[in-house]
């Protein structure tokens, strides 16, 4: 279960890190 919710907090961090590099 932590797994997871880590798993889905890292996928966000990258999401907004991929867009802020894309800026």
């Amino acid at each position: 279960m932590a797994d997871i919710a880590l798993a889905e907090r890292n996928r966000q961090c990258d999401k907004f890190l991929g867009a802020k590099r894309g800026m």
